[in-house]
C-alpha cells in the first residue's frame, strides 16, 4: 500500500504544493530576520542558498529523480556556474549539489507562481534587452561573485526541447572577467527520451508539474566539465564560446 501511495501522482502532486509552501514560509521568515538583523546582503544570499539546497533535495526525493553527477562545489569556492538549460527541474538538481544562486530573466519575476518562487529564492533579474539594466544588475552580481557565492548562469537565456545546446549570450560572462573568479562549465541531461522533464516554449508550470508527478525513477545526468580561468580570456565571447562547445560536445540531443 505505501508503495502505491508513494507513486499515486495525487499524493506526489500535493506533496510537492506543500513543500513550496513550506519554502515560501521559511524563506520570508528568513528575509524578515536578515532585515531585522541589518544581516549583509552577502550574508543572506549565502542562507538562501542553503536554503534552496535543502528544499532542493526534498522535491528531488518526492519527485523520484536520482541525480548522477560528478560536480561538488564548496559554497565557500564562489564562482560562476554555466550550464546548458531544459527546465526548472535543473534548478533543483544542480542546487541539490551545492547552494547557490541563480540568474534568470526579468520576465519571470512577473510570471505567477514561478516568479513568487524565484523572488522568494533571491533569484537575480536581468533584463540582457536593456544596456542600462544591465549594467546595474551586474554590480549586483558582481557583489555577490566578490564574496564568493556561487551563482549559476544558464547562457541560452531560455530553456530548450533538448534537441540541442542553444547558442549562448555573452553579457554576463564579462562579470566573472572583471571579477577575475573562475568559471565552472556544466552539462545537464536526462538519458530517458521519453522524460516529461523539459519545459519551455508555452508549457504552464502546474500542469507540467502534474504531469511529471506521473513519471518515477527518472535520471538526471549532471557533468562536470572543466573550470575555466576567467583571466585567462579577455574577451566575454569568447569565453562563452569555449564553455558552449566543451558543453555541446558532452550533451546527447533528444530524440523524442
Amino acid at each position: 500500500m505505501k508503495k502505491d501511495i508513494k507513486f499515486n501522482p495525487t499524493f506526489k502532486f500535493a506533496g510537492i504544493l506543500l513543500l513550496i509552501l513550506q519554502f515560501l514560509i521559511r524563506a520570508a521568515i528568513l528575509d524578515v530576520l536578515s532585515l531585522l538583523l541589518f544581516s549583509a546582503p552577502q550574508t543572506r544570499a549565502k542562507r538562501k542558498a542553503l536554503l534552496i539546497q535543502k528544499h532542493a533535495r526534498l522535491a528531488l526525493n518526492l519527485l523520484e529523480i536520482k541525480i548522477h553527477s560528478s560536480f561538488r562545489l564548496q559554497i565557500e569556492s564562489g564562482g560562476l556556474i554555466v550550464c546548458n538549460h531544459l527546465s526548472y527541474v535543473d534548478v533543483l538538481v544542480i542546487a541539490a549539489q551545492t547552494p547557490v544562486l541563480f540568474i534568470t530573466s526579468v520576465e519571470t519575476k512577473t510570471s505567477g507562481l514561478e516568479g513568487w518562487l524565484c523572488r522568494m529564492a533571491g533569484c537575480i533579474f536581468v533584463e540582457r534587452r536593456k544596456i542600462t539594466s544591465l549594467k546595474s544588475e551586474a554590480q549586483e552580481i558582481d557583489a555577490l561573485l566578490s564574496e564568493r557565492v556561487p551563482i549559476v548562469l544558464f547562457p541560452e537565456a531560455t530553456s530548450s526541447s533538448g534537441n540541442t545546446v542553444l547558442p549562448f549570450r555573452s553579457s554576463l560572462y564579462e562579470c566573472a572577467i572583471r571579477n577575475r573568479i573562475p568559471v565552472h562549465a556544466l552539462c545537464i541531461q536526462y538519458p530517458e527520451p521519453s522524460s516529461a522533464i523539459p519545459y519551455h516554449g508555452n508549457m504552464k508550470l502546474l500542469p507540467h508539474l502534474f504531469n511529471l508527478c506521473r513519471t518515477h525513477g527518472t535520471v538526471a545526468q549532471l557533468d562536470f566539465i572543466e573550470t575555466l580561468n576567467s583571466e585567462e580570456f579577455g574577451d566575454r565571447k569568447q569565453l562563452a564560446k569555449k564553455t558552449r562547445a566543451r558543453i555541446q560536445a558532452v550533451y546527447v540531443p533528444r530524440t523524442q
